[in-house]
């Protein structure tokens, strides 16, 4: 494997489902659907971005989390995922030449 040079984060890109890259600059959180949805404030507020149809998400799939993000000007994009929090903190922390293969998630995200 070739060495390849340090990129600073602002020209990354993040892989969140199988077909979505997201510049990693955009990005202002990860959370996960099951303990977030928990308080009432949470499912109001993405209540009233589905409102807004700043909604994006995979139809059939089953979301774990939801990223939000700011493309700019003011506005906000939140996308329902079927990775884990826990998934997306790992392509978040390194870039993918500098990661161990994901062999047990081959062609499911």
């Amino acid at each position: 494997m070739k060495n390849r040079p340090n990129r600073s984060n602002k020209n990354r890109f993040v892989y969140v489902d199988r077909t979505t890259l997201l510049p990693q600059r955009q990005v202002v959180g990860v959370f996960d659907l099951d303990s977030t949805t928990v308080r009432g404030d949470t499912r109001q507020y993405l209540a009233a971005a589905e409102e807004k149809g700043e909604v994006t998400a995979r139809s059939g799939e089953l979301p774990l989390s939801f990223i939000v993000s700011s493309p700019g000007f003011g506005r906000q994009r939140l996308r329902l995922t079927a990775n884990t929090p826990a998934t997306l903190a790992g392509r978040f922390a390194k870039p993918p030449w500098e990661r161990p293969a994901e062999h047990g998630n081959r062609g499911k995200d």
